[in-house]
């Protein structure tokens, strides 16, 4: 337990010198699998992801910087056992009856989230 919180200290220093900045290939896979999983669903359509925890600041930067033409759901599974979430609706799900707090609602009751 110890060691993992060593690492993690010495992780975030590391991020810390490097910027903080988000691998660009790292976004572009990300960006990728978002384009290909929404490729395969009629709209308005959804994509779910389960990223490694390692990829919560890529997902977060992606969806904040990027549109898509599904609406995306990231679980984000903690060290700790938390899950942490990201989304995006985009406007044209919303002008088709697709409700974005309705659909996180319902996503997220499964997991106990609100």
């Amino acid at each position: 337990q110890e060691r993992i919180g060593k690492l993690r200290k010495t992780l975030k220093k590391a991020k810390k010198k490097k910027g903080g900045k988000v691998d660009p290939a790292r976004l572009n896979a990300l960006r990728a699998q978002i384009r290909e999983s929404g490729a395969s669903v009629p709209a308005p359509g959804f994509v779910i992801l389960r990223p490694d925890s390692s990829d919560t600041e890529a997902i977060q930067q992606l969806l904040r910087e990027e549109k898509f033409d599904v609406a995306v759901l990231a679980l984000m599974e903690s060290d700790d056992g938390k899950v942490s979430c990201s989304s995006s609706m985009p406007e044209t799900c919303q002008a088709n009856g697709f409700a974005a707090d309705a659909w996180l609602r319902e996503a997220l009751a499964p997991l106990g989230g609100r």
